[in-house]
């Protein structure tokens, strides 16, 4: 079957929309922790405070992740009931003003609030997949969602740069920065470049979009709900892509903290944000050429839950091992940092690329928009859990200050431990086709037909 031809200006929108995404989701980890450090400096003695800013800083992500769980599945369900167009462009005008808080924030209580702001407006990626799904046919969606990954790349080349270069300026750059304006707001800078790609954003969306009403063939909430508690395929996948997400964000939360510990504890003991901030964008290179390279290689051969298992199981010797890096010269530990780095977060967003395309296919098209918002909000709970939890456990390690594996390596194997259980979920039986119920049924094949139909 030949396939239909994408629009350049879909194609663009949705690779910026992912970049953007992404660029927020790396750059925050990157400067949080010295930002809640700088918040809690004074609060606490020399003894408590690396103490206190893993468990702070494992709390305000979760405050995050926490409100997306409401917010991924309001604005999915909003986007079933009116056009995704107008939906999309509220969320991100939403991410416009919390992350404008979140530079301007001068103390914990304002940070956290601009991060529960931003969690209530994270319906970017929910949304984007349902306008994907109502765009295309089954012969150019998997081409479509190549720039998601490509997306997710990108923004995690950019995100990392962003928020270890320009955070904190007057004390990165004293030579070039000695305005009290930016010592007042040194986490500022970053937040505003993270906001222009929003608007380019939104100016791609209002080209591209077209505004599809769904209201008419969408179906009431309890019917969504009971559609998709009962849909096996959707449950083993959402439950999957939670487990592989909290990892993913658990790892980017545990490696902000262990490269500011310092030596003695176990950590690096890196001052400034700079030097992660290269390794994740250098790093963010594999993530590019591995989701347009090794991704639709692996799903044509393997499928995608095979695919799934095999890139779970690539992550597990990786994560353990990248805390043994501090032990090697400062220029093989940026080598290999940045390799891992590099190969986990490919791993990651492979995994997530390949089982969202599960996701999507496993309901009927009516309610697409609600059930991505429904299993984003549901992996933000799982992303919540992970994030207090990293942060709690990490602070643990260093307070109690044991030897192996109950120093500053029990995180990553907690973290390894998840991984091997998602892999066992992933290859849990499913159903050869999922069941879609009679009344959806006209509704898929009229689209079917009308896909023909523009092709001739």
């Amino acid at each position: 079957m030949k396939e239909t031809p994408l629009p350049l200006s879909l194609r663009l929108a949705v690779f910026f929309l992912f970049t953007t995404q992404n660029i927020g989701n790396t750059m925050i980890p990157v400067f949080i922790g010295y930002m809640v450090y700088s918040f809690l400096e004074d609060q606490f003695d020399d003894k408590d405070i690396n103490i206190k800013v893993a468990y702070y800083t494992g709390l305000i992500e979760a405050n995050y992740k926490l409100m997306s769980f409401i917010g991924s599945f309001l604005w999915g369900y909003v986007s079933d009931h009116i056009s995704r167009k107008s939906t999309l462009l509220l969320v991100l005008i939403g991410n416009i003003l919390s992350y404008l808080l979140l530079g301007l924030s001068v103390n914990y209580s304002m940070a956290f609030f601009a991060r529960a702001i931003a969690g209530l407006c994270a319906g970017i990626v929910p949304i984007t997949k349902a306008t994907m799904k109502d765009m295309t046919d089954k012969t150019n969606y998997p081409k479509l969602f190549s720039y998601c990954g490509m997306g997710t790349g990108f923004g995690s080349l950019l995100g990392p740069l962003i928020g270890g270069l320009l955070s904190n300026p007057c004390f990165a750059y004293p030579s070039k920065f000695s305005c009290s304006y930016l010592s007042l707001f040194p986490y500022l800078f970053p937040n505003i470049f993270y906001i222009l790609s929003v608007f380019i954003c939104i100016t791609l969306v209002k080209i591209s979009i077209k505004p599809i009403q769904t209201k008419s063939v969408t179906p009431e909430k309890t019917e969504i709900f009971k559609e998709l508690i009962m849909n096996k395929n959707f449950f083993l996948s959402v439950f999957c892509y939670g487990l592989i997400a909290a990892a993913q964000l658990g790892f980017r939360v545990l490696l902000a903290l262990w490269v500011k510990t310092p030596q003695d504890l176990g950590g690096i003991g890196w001052t400034t944000t700079k030097t992660l901030g290269l390794v994740q964008s250098i790093g963010a290179l594999i993530i590019i050429g591995f989701s347009y390279i090794a991704v639709p290689w692996f799903s044509l051969k393997f499928g995608n839950l095979i695919s799934c298992a095999l890139f779970s199981g690539f992550l597990c010797p990786l994560i353990f091992l990248c805390p043994f890096t501090r032990d090697f010269d400062y220029i093989w530990l940026l080598v290999f940092m940045t390799m891992i780095y590099g190969f986990v977060m490919a791993f990651f967003t492979s995994y997530i690329s390949l089982i969202s395309i599960e996701i999507s296919n496993s309901v009927s098209p009516s309610i697409v928009g609600s059930a991505n918002g429904l299993s984003q909000g549901l992996v933000a709970l799982f992303s919540a859990s992970a994030s207090a939890t990293v942060g709690g456990i990490y602070g643990w390690t260093l307070a109690i200050n044991s030897s192996f594996p109950f120093d500053c390596h029990f995180t990553f194997i907690v973290l390894c431990g998840i991984i091997l259980i998602c892999i066992f979920i992933t290859l849990w039986p499913r159903k050869s086709k999922p069941e879609v119920p009679n009344e959806f049924k006209n509704i898929i094949e009229s689209q079917e037909v009308s896909v023909v139909e523009s092709k001739n």
